[in-house]
């Protein structure tokens, strides 16, 4: 008998051990920040080319949807040639291709995207290759008669790091 009442002491200071030892402890939050590297760079920028109009209509548009071939032309648009691609580099994987765009890159009514002078465009991109990415205009517009010279502007590619 005993023995028994050894054990039981025993195993009353081991449970009484264990509980005292699962009362001493907390938890604590662990925080890292995530930065993505997508290093992006210009290595061409890109040339609307020559845009011929027809000065007496007020309004012209030139479609490309596939890659600056301009297959819609409308109004007082009468050519687009000698343009050249925008292209820019990206450490990307591939899915995540999805997370760069041009800024505000889908024109909605209402909504210019670049206006330079009168001349108004929007802007779509497509993967090249691995690392490398097209930039054209998807369209060009004007609605008002714009000035004869030539315009430039500036557009953002940008990564946006969530989905």
């Amino acid at each position: 008998m005993n023995k028994y009442i050894l054990m039981l002491g025993i195993a009353g200071v081991v449970l009484g051990s264990y509980a005292a030892y699962a009362g001493n402890s907390a938890t604590m939050t662990v925080t890292a920040t995530i930065a993505h590297d997508v290093s992006l760079s210009v290595t061409q920028d890109l040339d609307l080319g020559t845009i011929v109009i027809d000065p007496s209509q007020n309004t012209g548009r030139a479609a490309a949807p596939n890659d600056n071939v301009y297959s819609v032309i409308e109004g007082g648009i009468i050519s687009v040639s000698g343009g050249s691609d925008g292209l820019f580099t990206a450490n990307v994987p591939s899915e995540m291709r999805a997370r760069l765009s041009v800024e505000n890159s889908e024109c909605k009514a209402g909504v210019t995207y670049l206006n330079m002078q009168g001349i108004k465009a929007c802007f779509s991109l497509y993967p090249k290759s691995d690392n490398t990415y097209v930039v054209y205009a998807e369209d060009i517009y004007y609605d008002s008669l714009p000035s004869d010279g030539v315009h430039s502007g500036t557009i953002t590619i940008r990564y946006t790091p969530e989905s």
